[in-house]
């Protein structure tokens, strides 16, 4: 063996000690390595020294867009690369923000408020009632409102102290439809 190649076979072997410390359990170390290989692939012909903070976001955020990995899977690359950093003692490792990179990698139940949006009648609760376009009953049943929104709102903007309220002209151009406040109001 040349010792080259003892280099690397010591390196994966202090890589794979790091995993036993970190408690990644033994059936998952064999995904660790093979995801720390594909960031190795990602970065040739650069050694891990040579990386920037920025040069490894880059590939997380590439790995987070990656429509074909769950959740879990994200946080195993987070995790083999910060390892693989670790055992490599390269200087990036310090540099970058990994409980970000962690919560970022986790997927977000269906119901989270955030992506409830995102999801269709499967998820209970969540289908519209009725026709989203037409809300011209909506108008017409809150109309007193719409009213007043109109007369009060130009009342209390902010405005210099020398010049004066909002004429009666004004407002009722604005109720009457002609006003930019009510092109503007969709319900």
């Amino acid at each position: 063996m040349s010792t080259r190649e003892a280099q690397i076979a010591r390196f994966w072997s202090n890589y794979l000690s790091e995993l036993e410390k970190a408690r990644v359990r033994q059936d998952c170390r064999r995904w660790y390595v093979v995801r720390a290989e594909r960031f190795l692939e990602w970065i040739q012909p650069r050694r891990l020294a040579q990386l920037t903070a920025d040069d490894v976001s880059m590939y997380l955020s590439e790995v987070g867009r990656d429509t074909s990995l769950e959740g879990w899977q994200c946080v195993q690359v987070v995790d083999a690369i910060r390892i693989l950093g670790v055992t490599a003692s390269a200087p990036w490792v310090e540099r970058l923000d990994w409980g970000y990179w962690q919560d970022s990698a986790r997927t977000l139940a269906p119901e989270h408020p955030t992506v409830a949006r995102d999801y269709g009648p499967e998820v209970g609760g969540l289908e519209p009632q009725g026709p989203m376009t037409n809300l011209s009953a909506v108008r017409e049943a809150h109309r007193e409102l719409a009213d007043r929104m109109v007369t009060e709102i130009p009342l209390k903007r902010t405005r210099p102290l020398f010049q004066t309220p909002f004429s009666k002209r004004q407002r009722d151009r604005w109720r009457d439809g002609h006003g930019s406040s009510r092109n503007q109001i969709s319900f």
